[in-house]
């Protein structure tokens, strides 16, 4: 039995060995890697093209034909900064225009006379003095101004005449002013105004000596102006003009005892408007 079995596996061993004897029997020869070519030498490089030949100069010029000209524009960089700003216009409203604040101040030179009456027998002051004066306020309408005004004069060493006879003046100083309100009115074209005040005023007299001798109780005045002014800026402007001051006065003093003052005055004035 076991050498049946022993048969039987030789057998099987000699059927399986036959066909991978057959194909390695079968199997194509190595194909065989011919060597790499060796390297050629590498020749010269070939000669570049002969370039055309030149067109000759035409006969009626001389030297080489002109070359021609090419133009390379400079690069300036930018600086880095804005431009500079456009200078402002100044506004024309208000220009040459009496509006808004006003402001007028006056000095020059005044003839002024004071005088009363008292039993029939009429005493005056007269000489020569200052008037100054300032005032203040705005418009109210077009060319039309409100304001309020201080004035004075003073006159100095008056002339002193008693029934229509000169006589020693016994006074030295003799000051009148006034405050109130006004208005005043400014033609365009010539800058020409009217102004008119209106107020309580009182007066005071000193004697040679620099003592008070008098004043008076508070009395009406009034102030008529005619000035003419040329602008010399925006809002200011210069000029002259003629005063008219008038008061009425009680004696402090002496009761019953009254005394009118009145003055004429030319001046220099400045306003602001």
């Amino acid at each position: 039995m076991k050498t049946c079995r022993w048969l039987a596996f030789l057998l099987l061993s000699s059927l399986a060995a036959a066909p991978l004897a057959r194909a390695q029997s079968v199997a194509p020869p190595p194909v065989a890697i011919p060597p790499p070519a060796p390297p050629q030498a590498v020749g010269p490089e070939a000669p570049p093209p002969a370039p055309p030949p030149a067109e000759p100069a035409p006969g009626y010029g001389y030297g080489p034909p002109p070359q021609p000209y090419y133009y390379y524009p400079r690069y300036r960089p930018m600086p880095y900064a804005y431009p500079p700003a456009a200078p402002a216009i100044e506004s024309m409203e208000g220009f040459h225009a009496h509006d808004g604040f006003y402001m007028r101040v006056h000095v020059g030179i005044s003839a002024t006379g004071f005088s009363s009456t008292q039993a029939g027998t009429k005493t005056s002051y007269s000489g020569g003095g200052v008037s100054s004066g300032i005032a203040l306020g705005g418009a109210i309408a077009h060319n039309l101004i409100l304001y309020g005004a201080v004035v004075s004069t003073d006159t100095s060493n008056p002339d002193k005449q008693v029934g229509g006879t000169s006589v020693n003046s016994d006074l030295g100083e003799i000051g009148v002013g006034a405050i109130g309100p006004g208005l005043a009115y400014y033609f365009d074209r010539i800058n020409l105004y009217l102004s008119g005040t209106f107020g309580l005023a009182g007066f005071t007299a000193d004697g040679s000596g620099g003592f008070r001798v008098d004043s008076s109780k508070s009395g009406a005045a009034f102030e008529l102006m005619v000035g003419k002014e040329w602008w010399v800026s925006r809002d200011w402007g210069l000029g002259i003009a003629g005063e008219l001051f008038g008061a009425s006065l009680k004696d402090k003093n002496t009761a019953g005892l009254s005394w009118s003052a009145s003055a004429a005055s030319v001046l220099l004035s400045a306003t602001y408007n």
